[in-house]
């Protein structure tokens, strides 16, 4: 049913969920996270009955609307569960690259259109490991502003040779270009070298990024 499929996929992620849905649901969920996963959730409907719930995740949106509940798992899987409290909810699974993207895609539009209850991370959470470089690159600049000395560890692939590889170095730049939709991290290695990286799908820098871990000392 959808009850034990939507706990498989939360139990088998490792790094990252995003989270899009009603507060009916949170007390749930709740129960099936562990806390040491990056969770952003997006509530659609009033959220005050659910307060002490909302500690759970890194960051939580508020936008009022009807839609779909998603939950995306470490970029590489969703479910779609549609129509507000249908009697027999039906969930689809979605592991389909050409799929997800523009899920994950709507997802982020809902984010950049909500508003922010929550934000930990970079503040009470200091180290967390994300698939998605936008959340990395929020917490980077997050950390930014409190001058404190920030890493970063990314595995990949090199964009021209496909080659896998892990990266560790200082984030010194980051650019998001929100009408090409391309979002760039720039770090330095501890050899000098400056190496541009990209989330999943890049094209146009050095390197893809898998999963980046953000941390400071």
């Amino acid at each position: 049913g959808v009850a034990s499929a939507l706990r498989e996929l939360i139990e088998k992620t490792s790094d990252e969920l995003l989270i899009a849905t009603y507060s009916y649901m949170i007390k749930d969920l709740v129960d099936k996270i562990r806390g040491d996963i990056s969770m952003c959730l997006i509530l659609y409907d009033k959220y005050e009955n659910i307060i002490e719930n909302l500690i759970y995740f890194d960051e939580v949106w508020y936008k009022p609307t009807l839609g779909p509940t998603i939950i995306v798992s470490d970029l590489r899987k969703a479910m779609l569960i549609p129509r507000f409290r249908r009697e027999n909810p039906i969930a689809y699974l979605i592991e389909d690259p050409e799929l997800l993207s523009p899920i994950v895609s709507y997802y982020f539009y809902l984010r950049e259109t909500s508003n922010r209850l929550v934000y930990r991370l970079g503040d009470v959470i200091k180290r967390r490991t994300f698939r998605s470089l936008l959340r990395a690159i929020e917490m980077i600049n997050t950390m930014r502003k409190r001058d404190e000395k920030i890493y970063v560890e990314i595995e990949g692939v090199w964009v021209s040779s496909k080659k896998h590889d892990h990266l560790r170095g200082k984030p010194i730049e980051t650019i998001r270009d929100k009408f090409q939709e391309i979002t760039t991290l720039i770090i330095e290695k501890e050899d000098g070298s400056k190496i541009s990286v990209g989330g999943l799908g890049a094209v146009y820098e050095d390197f893809e990024a898998y999963r980046i871990t953000v941390y400071s000392l």
